[in-house]
């Protein structure tokens, strides 16, 4: 596994955001939209470009696709299929 590089102390703007995240997550939300700002969240955090949730479905015993946000469109399709098959 390659090394993460260390990252310096936040600066104002990120502890803003963070601050403005951590509100919203204590505030009642819609899961989808909640679950987009999450992915955004980690995405900013791990310098990725873009992310995923999947959510077990119990009564199909199958993941289920709720989120993608990636940069481009043609990245967010071919993440959903990584799972069709």
């Amino acid at each position: 596994m390659p090394e993460v590089p260390a990252r310096q102390g936040l600066d104002q703007d990120q502890l803003r955001w963070i601050l403005g995240l951590t509100r919203k997550l204590a505030a009642p939300f819609d899961l989808s939209t909640m679950l987009e700002e999450v992915v955004d969240a980690a995405k900013g955090a791990l310098d990725a470009e873009g992310g995923t949730v999947w959510l077990y479905d119990a009564p199909s015993d199958e993941l289920v696709l709720r989120v993608t946000v990636y940069e481009s469109r043609a990245e967010a399709f071919l993440a959903a299929g990584l799972a069709t098959d």
